[in-house]
């Protein structure tokens, strides 16, 4: 196909990025990822642990983890895998162990801290005093501190045998003591030189942590949620002369709701660390403190991060934020709304401690002592480990490079270009460097202006100027900016001149279907997961109609795609699964039906978001689907079925041929995307939902018909995966499917009739719990099962192969007669019974296969009965099939026919009444048939001889006239295997029959 020529910028490109890269500068966003979950052995014994941020060690980023487990207590060494990128590391090793050298009676490394020799240093909690080791391992060595109380947490400054070296420890002893106190290394040895003394005469509570900034003021956290004590602090600054600084409160910021104090009683103080990052001009230093949920409020859980002089920055936590929690938590402990710091998911320390010890490293990443919670709803599923949260770093972008100016097949003018990346000193790989929108600007000189003309709100590289048309005008002249969360760049451009041009697309309307592959909704794994097996069932519907298609892919430049405009031309477009695509393949799009007469296909969630997986407040499409995105709806069983909207132009077509009761949604069926159809009069709602009990549902637009221009040029339904029909195994129905025939039919689409499912030969070769769909199967029997008020309909299809019996209850079991044609889905399934064996084994015993449907309807009424096919009895049933799913005769010859509609002839041997009513007999043609079962007579167990003839269970089954041991009868009904408690593995060869007058004929 002819493309129109383009125009390419090079002037000025090398000076726009060097000034556009001289001129960023560094920020946070404020956003947080959880990068890495790290596990290693003691990490459920909930003790702290260390990063080394020296990074011009060969230690740097290694792990020092403190192990409580009991007899074997330890720090614990972890290398970061790769080492070449130590603090972006997702994995780590288990690489040396630091440990006294003969473990004492009463030792517990409570925590521990990294100096800049690399030198690691802990708290021995049981000890009381202060152990020292070397970087790869080996023995801990006891120095000269005694403690008063024990000691939970350190921070030192300095360096190992460095005089003025400075420890500081964070002491609480349980039910006892609390101190913080400071220890200096002096030329006459370590000394006690601060002492804060007991922490609760300055409403400290338990101190747990500590941490010193780089000044010298140190920062004292409370583990306790301060509920009943008056003078409480969350947190005591001491300053470099040890003196406490007054003017210090820790800021907690709004979403947590604070009692008159200014305490949040749902909040539980647990660790607090300093670090400094020279890569974050914003806040190049910070505290943070981890708070782990009250027994108020459990989960409460966050990483909040302050200024040094106690003003809020910013933080991470609580993923599943819920207002209005419980009675009793929704006027005390929380807000209406959201906290202002970033939400995370769920997550909690270990349980046996309420510490979610943390640790904070030079590359903006925090490590907190958390869980794994691979169901959050099933916390026996929880396995402890180490979370590494990142912190992401952004600069201005620089500006965008190699912008081409040229023409799309409609004569539009289009815009690409190459986003410019860079490196970041001190940046790791998680970071954000790049845009994450565009602004274009346009004019008719050479002058670029000052507003944007438009933007490119999802960071795609490529725009179409759709405002200009066809339009004549220009030309124009083009500039492209990047931009995020920091800033803008500095322009590239202008490209051009460039004015619209005529078109080269093909005739409307003049190729074939085009189904849609999209390679970037199948990226999504988590809204979209297991996208081939959707774009699958689309295309195998497709083909088993024979309807012409050619695949279209969204942007993948080996295929047919949309964004290279191959959609020009095609008759109609379909949408399987497209939850994301950029916003220059929905213009594309839009393009296709405004200037090439194409049409839209497409339900559910299709472009719901862009690329990068958010979801969107509205559909990407919604003008070409003529409905606003108002959000996924269901599982209360409200959206059941889709019923057509009488007198709606369409909805005659489009409904055609499906039952009063509607279009039974596929699978799950009780949820939709509900939408707001636009109240300009271009869109008509042909379809509206129904509930299982009939109501209608608050939003009840189902089946939406876009027009433009008096034409109808899309079709959405909010159907969940419309083309999940009766012929794929994912619980597909008869009527989608036939709801999907009338759409394509609507559209003119030419197809052939699907041959759907084989009933003998999908009963033979699917198990049980097998999604099934009939269409047009004959009824040949009702046998109505009083005491269990099931009504069984027997069906065989018109070629007389097979046969099944259908499980009727509620409006569905109206009476049916031999005859009349019938429709449905549901579930194959086998009825069965246990039994135990003398020996006390045990085994199933497997009767009849039969459809449980989830939808059923008469489609023809009156028709012929069809005639029996007379079988000897030795054949009823016959041998099992389908590699053991469809059930047989253990003695079975010929060919399985079980279900099928059958007559056998031969003597009466055996009859049996219950209550004088006709309950069963045998008949034996000769074959002299023996089936395990047996009869007493004169109290003497006598095999019954022949085929067993089951009657139905009503409490007056009429006997025919001259019906006894010995008559020569014939006898008509599907085939069947009774379960009558005798063992084995399968139940008894019978004939069923459902009138004992009519289907027992006596010579």
């Amino acid at each position: 196909m002819k493309r129109a020529g383009y125009v390419l910028l090079t002037l000025g490109l090398v000076s726009a990025l060097l000034l556009g890269l001289l001129a960023a500068a560094f920020a946070t966003i404020g956003t947080y990822q959880r990068t890495a979950e790290i596990t290693y052995t003691g990490v459920e014994t909930d003790r702290g642990f260390a990063v080394n941020s020296n990074p011009n060690s060969q230690y740097y980023g290694y792990l020092y983890v403190c192990d409580g487990t009991a007899g074997n207590r330890m720090i614990r060494i972890l290398r970061p895998e790769p080492v070449t990128d130590a603090v972006a590391a997702a994995s780590y090793v288990e690489v040396g162990t630091l440990a006294y050298p003969t473990t004492p009676l009463n030792n517990l490394i409570n925590h521990c801290f990294v100096t800049p020799d690399d030198k690691v240093w802990g708290a021995d909690y049981s000890g009381k005093t202060i152990v020292v080791g070397d970087p790869a391992g080996g023995t801990l060595t006891a120095l000269p501190i005694t403690t008063n109380a024990n000691p939970r947490g350190l921070w030192v400054v300095g360096n190992y045998g460095q005089v003025g070296t400075k420890v500081y420890v964070a002491e609480s002893t349980f039910n006892g003591p609390s101190r913080c106190e400071i220890f200096e290394y002096k030329a006459s040895g370590w000394t006690l030189v601060g002492d804060v003394g007991n922490g609760d005469l300055h409403g400290l509570t338990n101190p747990y942590s500590v941490a010193v900034d780089a000044a010298g003021n140190s920062y004292w956290l409370s583990c306790n949620s301060g509920q009943g004590i008056s003078n409480f602090v969350y947190m005591l600054k001491v300053k470099p002369d040890y003196s406490i600084d007054s003017t210090f409160t820790l800021q907690i910021p709004d979403g947590f709701i604070k009692d008159n104090t200014g305490i949040v009683p749902s909040l539980l103080p647990t660790s607090v660390v300093y670090a400094a990052d020279p890569y974050d001009s914003d806040n190049s230093e910070y505290i943070a403190v981890s708070f782990n949920g009250s027994a108020v409020c459990p989960h409460a859980n966050c990483v909040l991060r302050f200024k040094t002089n106690g003003t809020y920055i910013d933080g991470f936590g609580m993923g599943w934020w819920m207002p209005n929690y419980g009675s009793g938590l929704s006027s005390l402990y929380w807000s209406s709304t959201s906290p202002s710091y970033s939400p995370m998911e769920l997550w909690d320390a270990p349980s046996g401690s309420t510490n979610a010890w943390m640790a904070a490293d030079d590359k903006h990443n925090i490590y907190v002592l958390t869980v794994k919670e691979p169901r959050a709803d099933d916390p026996s599923q929880n396995i402890p480990c180490m979370a590494k949260f990142h912190r992401q770093i952004q600069t201005a972008p620089p500006a965008p490079v190699n912008p081409v100016a040229a023409h799309d097949v409609y004569g539009q003018i289009k815009l690409s270009w190459t986003p410019s990346t860079g490196t970041l000193r001190g940046a790791t790989s998680a970071d954000q460097l790049g845009a994450s929108s565009y602004n274009i600007y346009r004019s008719t000189t050479t002058t670029k202006p000052d507003a944007p003309y438009s933007v490119v709100a999802d960071g795609c590289n490529k725009w179409k100027d759709a405002a200009q048309g066809q339009t004549a005008g220009g030309p124009f002249y083009y500039w492209v900016t990047s931009v995020n969360a920091v800033g803008e760049s500095t322009a590239t451009g202008p490209v051009g001149p460039i004015a619209p041009s005529v078109s080269t697309a093909p005739a409307k309307r003049s190729l074939n279907v085009a189904l849609s592959y999209s390679e970037i909704s199948k990226l999504d794994t988590v809204e979209v997961n297991g996208y081939d097996d959707l774009f699958n069932m689309a295309k195998s519907f497709l083909d088993a109609r024979k309807v012409s298609y050619t695949t279209i892919w969204d942007a993948d430049s080996t295929h047919l795609n949309v964004e290279n405009d191959d959609l020009a031309g095609h008759s109609l477009f379909i949408l399987p699964a497209n939850r994301e695509m950029t916003s220059y393949e929905a213009q594309c799009i839009k393009d296709y039906v405004k200037y090439g007469g194409g049409r839209i296909f497409a339900g559910y969630w299709d472009s719901s978001a862009y690329a990068n997986q958010a979801t969107l407040p509205d559909f990407i499409l919604s003008d070409i689907y003529r409905v606003h995105d108002t959000g996924w709806v269901g599982d209360d069983n409200s959206y059941r079925y889709l019923k057509p909207v009488a007198g709606a132009p369409g909805a005659d077509v489009i409904f055609a041929g499906i039952p009063d009761a509607g279009v039974l949604q596929p699978g799950d069926g009780t949820i939709a995307e509900s939408v707001n159809p636009y109240s300009d009069g271009s869109a008509v709602v042909a379809g509206k939902w129904v509930a299982a009990d009939g109501s209608s549902p608050a939003s009840d637009a189902g089946l939406v018909i876009g027009y433009q221009n008096g034409e109808p040029v899309s079709v959405y339904t909010g159907l969940l995966w419309w083309f999940r029909t009766a012929e794929c195994d994912w619980g597909g129905t008869i009527t989608a499917s036939k709801l999907t025939e009338n759409i394509l039919k609507f559209f003119g689409v030419p197809m052939q009739t699907a041959p759907g499912l084989s009933l003998g030969g999908s009963q033979v070769d699917l198990g049980d719990g097998s999604n099934v769909g009939y269409s047009d199967l004959i009824v040949t029997q009702q046998f109505d099962d009083y005491l269990s008020n099931v009504e069984f309909v027997y069906v065989e299809n018109k070629e007389r192969t097979a046969g099944v019996k259908v499980a009727l209850t509620g409006d569905w079991a109206v009476g049916y007669q031999p005859g009349d044609v019938v429709s449905f889905s549901g579930s194959l399934q086998s009825e069965s019974e246990s039994y135990t064996n003398t020996d006390g084994t045990t085994g199933t015993t497997w009767g009849d296969r039969y459809i449980q449907p989830t939808e059923f309807w008469r489609t023809a009424q009156g028709g012929s009965p069809l005639a029996p096919i007379f079988l000897r009895t030795s054949a009823v049933v016959g041998p099992w099939a389908g590699n053991g799913n469809q059930q047989g005769a253990y003695y079975g010859g010929g060919v399985n026919n079980l279900g099928l509609f059958a007559k056998v002839a031969g003597n009466v041997t055996y009859i049996s009444t219950s209550y004088g009513s006709l309950d069963y007999f045998y008949v034996d043609d000769g074959a002299a048939l023996l089936d395990g079962s047996t009869h007493s007579e004169a109290g003497v167990d006598v095999p019954n001889v022949g085929v067993r003839i089951v009657c139905p269970a009503w409490m007056t089954n009429a006997t025919p006239d001259g019906l006894t041991i010995g008559s020569h009868v014939s006898v008509t009904g599907p085939t069947g295997l009774a379960l009558i408690g005798i063992g084995g593995d399968n139940g008894v060869p019978c004939i069923k029959i459902g009138d004992t007058l009519s289907q027992i004929k006596v010579f």
